[in-house]
């Protein structure tokens, strides 16, 4: 008697399908990890969201509030607005 040997169906579905359709679930959920950090990474570097502009808002409002001088924010905003 021969050993049994399994049909290439029975392999394809059995062994090959499984494991790839695994390794395509695999594959998305790291693209859209990617894709999801890369949009939250866009997102902070938009501009006005950060920079010299965002800066000059904290002096302005460090001097508003008395935590500055007329000296000290003339000098700030000379050295943020280049």
């Amino acid at each position: 008697m021969s050993p049994y040997v399994p049909s290439f169906a029975e392999v394809l579905f059995s062994y090959v399908m499984p494991m790839s359709i695994l390794d395509v679930f695999v594959f998305l959920a790291v693209f859209f990890a990617i894709l999801l950090s890369g949009r939250r990474l866009m997102a902070r570097m938009k501009p006005g969201s950060g920079g010299p502009s965002a800066a000059m808002g904290i002096v302005r409002e460090r001097y508003a509030w008395g935590e500055l001088s007329r000296q000290e924010f003339e000098q700030m905003r000379s050295v943020l607005e280049g």
